[in-house]
């Protein structure tokens, strides 16, 4: 197998990886920011949330929450079909990713 030629891969660990997979290591890097980012937005709202029962509008606070925890599932769904391709994804089975 190739060594790895970006950062992603290198920072990941994996040293070596099949043709094309650097595109899903980088997608992966993506959504591991985008959880963190989303983790620091759902503590500030959770701070918020206090506010919001003083002030009367804490269903606005829960449904906030609310999104919050379906876009976690959604990216928890991509993160696993992405690691799914990389676990899996053979040479001969890359040509739509490695043209």
């Amino acid at each position: 197998m190739p060594k790895a030629t970006n950062k992603t891969a290198k920072a990941t660990g994996n040293e070596e990886m099949k043709p094309g997979h650097e595109h899903l290591h980088a997608a992966m890097a993506s959504i591991q920011k985008a959880e963190k980012s989303l983790l620091q937005a759902r503590a500030h709202i959770k701070k918020w949330e206090k506010y919001c029962k003083y002030e009367g509008t804490i269903t606005r606070c829960e449904d906030m929450l609310a999104d919050f925890d379906e876009l976690d599932g959604r990216l928890a769904e991509v993160k696993e079909t992405i690691q799914w391709d990389i676990d899996d994804m053979d040479e001969d089975d890359c040509g739509h990713c490695c043209v």
